[in-house]
């Protein structure tokens, strides 16, 4: 009979040391792949989790951006290019700067690459007498919004006075009585009240705003303004006015820019610096999301050798034992002219065999939990872009199959060595 027959009658006879043995590489592999699956499943997880608050994240912030411009929109302007020579202390002062500039000013804005900055009014403002009534008034000279050629066209913040019109302010219209239709003289000039506008709680209340044209006509000012208004992008970010400055510099090298509505500003920066602790809150959870798959990683590591080597104690262990209880047997095939070689084999069989049963059911079964651990992802279970690589079972398979000779290599070769008639004689 030869020594592969003999080796699988040997395994139905043993069934039950055959099976402990199998089970130890199913075991094995089994827990191997189910390891890997989990960490895959758990890191899968995990980048979901984090693309949904990623993405939530961003629908917020972009909520934010959008709050802050509707509410700069309604705050009107908030920043003022004036002469560089204007004293910014007398300006703060009175509301309105004595020196002045060219209109041509607001022209070269318009045709500036400057993106920082919108909404472009030129105004002429000044304080004077309205000698047909006796009064101090600030006048103010505009025109509509320039556009900037660089952008697409925006919807001005202010309505242009139009032509032969006025708009008074609310102290104005009370103490004098002004209608909306109502004809008056400013300076000489008739003009329409087309607009009163309602109490502001400022020196608006006192203002009268009339076309720019005329009031550089009546000022005496052809040609001249003392400030461009401008609104703020809220896109440029916290260094917002650095970087206005910077631009508006290269343009109208003789300007400089302030700032105006600290409400404005604070409100801009609070909104910055929420969405500065949300990206960072964001980055935050990334690192301790990697941080603890890290931490699984080599946890896994650390598991899959101890239960490969239990496994393999396990197999030795039951190695040891069968091969002691066929001493005598093991000693007749000597005794019979078998070789220690084909004695090797008989024995190594038995492993190799279990070896390769085993990793066979432990990879079905533990392809099939990590399949049930995978849920409702749609990732494939095996491949490149799946849960486990083709590699990682290939490799499972390959040590699974050699787990059995390896730890049965040693209590077969010890038993294939004895002397068979030191057996015999104490048999």
């Amino acid at each position: 009979m030869s020594v592969l027959k003999m080796a699988w009658f040997e395994i139905l006879r043993r069934k039950r040391s055959f099976l402990l043995a199998t089970l130890a590489v199913v075991i094995a592999v089994g827990s191997t792949l189910v390891v890997y699956g989990a960490l895959k499943v758990y890191d899968l997880r995990a980048t979901q989790v984090l693309a949904e608050k990623e993405k939530s994240l961003n629908r917020r912030l972009k909520q934010l951006e959008d709050e802050m411009r509707k509410a700069t929109l309604k705050l009107s302007f908030n920043l003022a290019i004036l002469p560089a020579k204007q004293n910014l202390r007398e300006w703060h002062d009175q509301d309105f700067a004595s020196a002045t500039m060219p209109e041509d000013y607001v022209q070269r804005m318009a045709r500036s690459k400057i993106l920082s900055a919108r909404h472009l009014l030129p105004t002429l403002t000044q304080k004077c007498k309205w000698p047909e009534i006796n009064r101090t008034i600030i006048l103010v000279g505009t025109r509509g919004e320039v556009p900037n050629l660089m952008k697409g066209p925006r919807r001005p913040l202010v309505q242009p006075v139009q032509d032969g019109t006025m708009v008074v302010g609310y102290e104005l219209q009370q103490s004098l009585d002004l209608k909306v239709g109502q004809k008056v003289k400013l300076m000489g000039r008739e003009f329409v009240i087309s607009k009163c506008h309602a109490e502001r709680g400022s020196k608006d209340d006192i203002g009268v705003w009339i076309p720019l044209q005329d009031a550089q006509d009546l000022l005496k000012m052809p040609g001249r303004i003392n400030s461009i208004l401008a609104l703020e992008c809220v896109c440029v970010g916290n260094s917002a006015i650095d970087q206005i400055r910077a631009e508006v510099a290269k343009f109208l090298p003789d300007t400089q820019v302030v700032e105006l509505g600290t409400h404005v500003v604070a409100r801009g920066e609070a909104r910055a610096k929420v969405k500065q602790e949300a990206i960072a809150s964001m980055q935050r959870e990334k690192e301790a999301a990697q941080q603890l798959q890290s931490e699984r990683a080599r946890l896994g590591a650390m598991v899959i050798p101890v239960v490969v080597i239990a496994c393999g104690l396990w197999i030795f262990l039951v190695a040891l034992v069968n091969t002691r209880k066929r001493r005598s047997e093991v000693a007749i095939l000597r005794a019979l002219g078998y070789r220690a070689t084909q004695v090797l084999v008989l024995l190594l069989f038995r492993s190799f065999a279990g070896g390769v049963i085993g990793a066979a059911v432990g990879c079905a079964m533990g392809l099939v939990i990590a399949g049930q651990l995978r849920g409702d992802l749609n990732v494939p279970l095996v491949g490149t872009d799946g849960m486990l690589s083709w590699q990682l079972v290939a490799a499972t398979l390959l040590i699974g199959s050699l787990l059995g000779i390896v730890a049965g290599w040693m209590p077969a070769l010890i038993a294939s060595q004895q002397d068979p008639a030191s057996i015999l004689k104490d048999a």
